[in-house]
């Protein structure tokens, strides 16, 4: 059974697109259909911006723990 790269949801046997999120699936006995490295690499810088919004994100909520930590100490 093949599942989507994208979302995980189980693939019909020979489908082309996800029926759930509708993204291009990877036929490995056919090389047309596969991702091209194009595609792969704005894959990589999305999910590459994405992570560093959520480490912003969870540096910030760290450095007001802290604080909040100190004041209650002193």
């Amino acid at each position: 059974m093949a599942y989507c790269h994208i979302c995980g949801d189980k693939l019909p046997k020979d489908a082309l697109y996800c029926p759930k999120c509708g993204t291009k699936t990877v036929q490995f006995g056919n090389p047309s259909a596969s991702t091209s490295t194009d595609e792969m690499r704005d894959a990589f810088n999305k999910m590459s911006q994405e992570m560093e919004k959520a480490f912003n994100a969870a540096a910030k909520e760290i450095q007001q723990a802290f604080q909040t930590a100190r004041t209650n100490v002193q």
